[in-house]
């Protein structure tokens, strides 16, 4: 359904039971409930809601019991998710601009579980949102992507990534260290972290992150080293800037022991740490693009 400017209440859920397998509702500017029948229909496996300014709740009745894919774009008052857990069969849920959503699903703070399934989280813009639990369960093991923004009262990250591949994370001013073990994460593949500025380090045991290719370090003044045993030797491309307190000398970075190095950018950190001119900055041979 698009641009439905009179509709308050949708109600079609109750006519097409079993015909639904996505259902997408945009623009429905004075939509301010869904009806407690969406979940009757039972061939739904993909819900996306967007641009729905007036939406404040989904109905007391679980979602569709086949729900793969469930988006929430621009819904300012939506305040919570649908009672119960999520569908088992979840496998993307992204939530993006619910400045006015105060938690996560109900299952995901009560029994600390991410669905099994999940494969794709996103949460972007949600400034009143809870932090989710350091010590959610290791349940999440499908979730391969994580990417979060403008989430302010984000904590500290969860343990439960044992298969996260990318992991994202922007604007998120409550974040000031990671778990005390490091990061759990033997897949990673790609991390950034960008104006994360009450940040004070990176992952502890980075150097074990073997998997890691691409790192990417943005506004982050209050990072002033990297870990002490230094930073994975498989990286292909290296970005740290604005990072204005980081102290450590380029030529105490091993550089040259990257050797799948091939872009590397270093822009804006503490004064006189970032001269190449010192014989013992060795570049590694494999450098093909480099910016400063």
């Amino acid at each position: 359904m698009n641009s439905a400017p009179c509709i308050k209440k949708y109600g079609l859920a109750y006519i097409f039971k079993s015909i639904f397998c996505a259902l997408k509702i945009q623009d429905c500017a004075n939509l301010e409930e869904l009806p407690n029948g969406l979940q009757s229909l039972i061939s739904l496996q993909e819900l996306k809601l967007e641009r729905c300014p007036k939406l404040v709740s989904f109905p007391e009745a679980a979602l569709s019991p086949l729900l793969r894919s469930l988006v929430l774009q621009n819904c300012p008052s939506l305040i919570c998710f649908p009672n119960g857990e999520l569908p088992t069969t979840l496998k993307h849920l992204r939530v993006e601009d619910c400045e006015n959503l105060e938690s996560l699903p109900e299952g995901m703070m009560t029994t600390r579980e991410l669905p099994s399934t999940l494969e794709l989280l996103c949460i972007w813009g949600c400034a009143n949102l809870e932090s989710m639990s350091e010590k959610m369960s290791p349940n999440g093991t499908a979730l391969e992507y994580l990417d979060i923004r403008g989430y302010p009262n984000l904590k500290i990250l969860p343990e439960c990534l044992t298969s996260l591949k990318e992991l994202h994370i922007e604007d998120c001013g409550g974040l000031e260290c990671f778990p005390k073990r490091g990061l759990s994460t033997p897949n990673l593949r790609h991390l950034r972290i960008w104006r994360c500025v009450n940040l004070r380090s990176l992952p502890h045991q980075m150097k074990n992150l073997t998997s890691l290719h691409v790192l990417s370090i943005r506004g982050c003044p209050g990072v002033e080293s990297f870990p002490e045993a230094g930073l994975p030797a498989n990286l292909t491309s290296l970005y740290v800037g604005w990072c204005e307190n980081l102290k450590k000398p380029i030529s105490e970075w091993s550089l040259y022991t990257f050797t799948s190095l091939s872009a590397l950018t270093i822009c804006r950190v503490f004064p006189n740490m970032a001269s190449f001119s010192d014989e013992e900055c060795l570049l590694p041979p494999s450098l093909t693009s480099f910016h400063q």
